[in-house]
């Protein structure tokens, strides 16, 4: 009998170790990809800590010409399928840097890293299986990169990551400037593809606790640098 509950005993054991390992595995693929909203201010003191060499070399692994002139590449990339782009793979990054090849400038984009949750340049066509008859899926806004990332910690976890609710910028190479095409307090839903030459058109959303949260056209004319959100019968421009 005392037998019998030694394996008993024994076998449930084993199943709790398994048990705390596998959520202890799941914890930490999550926050690999999790942003800290301090991280920058925790690795300045880190003066003190001791350096871990991380595994990856992002220039080595990542690195690409965008537009003959720009070497390009993310910093912790991440890959998984979705999203908007033609390939159809998510790109999950901390942060994006570019580096002139004329003026041999480098730049980081974001001054502290974020989550980005996809990027892709603003000029393309979407594969269509040949055995589907329906038009090809376009985006034209020529030389930019298209980003959307979580910069800001909306739900006050106390970190960067999927939870949070989604800005999208537009990195301009030959400008050397990051703009945020947002207006302030609404977030990205969806994009719709098909649009004219340099306009953006998104569904986008507004968070507040106070107002009715509908989902609402917005277009961005890449050109001007404008924005409108279509409201009822008027725009309103940003």
């Amino acid at each position: 009998m005392e037998k019998i509950k030694f394996t008993v005993y024994l076998i449930l054991g084993v199943l709790v170790l398994i048990l705390l390992y596998s959520l202890s595995k799941s914890l930490y693929f999550f926050d690999r990809e999790s942003v800290k909203v301090n991280e920058q201010a925790s690795q300045k003191k880190g003066s003190e800590a001791k350096t871990i060499e991380k595994p990856h070399d992002n220039l080595e692994e990542n690195s690409k010409i965008l537009w003959k002139n720009y070497l390009f590449y993310p910093t912790d990339l991440v890959r998984e399928a979705g999203g908007f782009s033609p390939d159809e793979v998510m790109s999950h990054a901390k942060n994006l840097t570019f580096i002139n090849l004329n003026t041999a400038k480098k730049k980081r984009i974001f001054k502290k890293n974020v989550y980005i949750l996809d990027y892709f340049t603003g000029d393309f066509q979407k594969k269509i299986p040949k055995n589907l008859d329906q038009p090809k899926e376009s985006l034209e806004i020529e030389n930019r990169l298209l980003i959307f990332a979580m910069t800001e910690d909306t739900n006050k976890d106390g970190f960067f990551n999927q939870k949070d609710l989604i800005k999208v910028y537009i990195y301009n190479p030959f400008e050397e400037k990051l703009y945020d095409i947002l207006p302030e307090k609404y977030y990205f839903q969806k994009l719709v593809l098909n649009s004219k030459k340099n306009l953006l058109v998104m569904i986008i959303k507004k968070n507040s606790p106070t107002e009715k949260n509908e989902s609402l056209v917005y277009t961005y004319n890449t050109e001007l640098k404008k924005g409108k959100i279509i409201k009822e019968e008027d725009g309103k421009e940003f």
